[in-house]
């Protein structure tokens, strides 16, 4: 146990590695669906890939990262997010399918935009 004068190590918030494991878990639950965009539009299966890798690398910079840098990555974590989460409603309006897994996958993508938008305050 630590005296009440020494230097407390700094603590990183919970939230901040809650945030960054739950987009890993929320990446593996839809990649079967990012997979299956990729059936109907190459494009849009890249640009939806490298949002959700840019989010997560952007959320592991964060966590490492002091004072503006911090958020700065964070806020780039939720652009990405949200960038990913809008191209998985892009492919259901496209029709390219509708299911069970597609909304799941956005409503997780829709929880992950909200995480990252506090971490980005």
């Amino acid at each position: 146990m630590t005296q009440p004068n020494e230097p407390q190590p700094p603590r990183r918030p919970r939230n901040q590695l809650f945030t960054l494991e739950f987009a890993l878990q929320v990446v593996a639950e839809v990649s079967p669906v990012v997979r299956r965009v990729a059936k109907h539009d190459s494009e849009l299966h890249s640009q939806l890939k490298r949002a959700l890798t840019r989010c997560v690398l952007a959320l592991g910079e964060g966590a490492r990262r002091e004072g503006g840098n911090k958020r700065l990555a964070f806020r780039r974590a939720s652009g990405e997010a949200n960038e990913a989460l809008t191209a998985l409603r892009l492919a259901a309006a496209w029709g390219y399918f509708d299911d069970a897994a597609l909304a799941a996958g956005i409503d997780r993508l829709d929880h992950l935009v909200a995480l990252t938008v506090r971490l980005a305050r």
